[in-house]
């Protein structure tokens, strides 16, 4: 069963998102290993020092996982939010869902994910 989150702070506009069940599950482990608690109104994803996590810190996490298991370089957050508008749009999902899961505009969407 979908679970669904509401992105509110963000660079891209505020959206609600349908995520799978895998995926709640591994934020419930997150947020169970978090050595404070998160408060509903707070960020999802929070530093060690309890504030919000900048793109940059997840840039520079992000890169030193992927070179610990090898990955290559081309392997950034925004490349792999691209495969899942690319995946959504070639799955056959109308540009409005990819939209709203993406956070984007219906102009971007039907500029940059159009289906094969």
């Amino acid at each position: 069963m979908a679970r669904i989150l509401s992105v509110t702070r963000s660079h891209l506009r505020p959206r609600i998102v349908a995520i799978s069940s895998e995926a709640a599950g591994a934020i419930q482990i997150y947020q169970e290993a978090l050595p404070f608690p998160i408060a509903g109104s707070d960020p999802l994803f929070l530093t060690t020092w309890g504030t919000r996590l900048s793109a940059r810190s997840l840039q520079i996490a992000f890169r030193r996982r992927r070179q610990q298991v090898g990955l290559a370089e081309t392997a950034v957050p925004t490349a792999l939010r691209h495969s899942l508008g690319y995946t959504l749009a070639r799955s056959g999902a109308s540009p409005e869902i990819v939209a709203r899961a993406l956070g984007l505009s219906l102009t971007s969407v039907s500029r940059y994910f159009r289906p094969p």
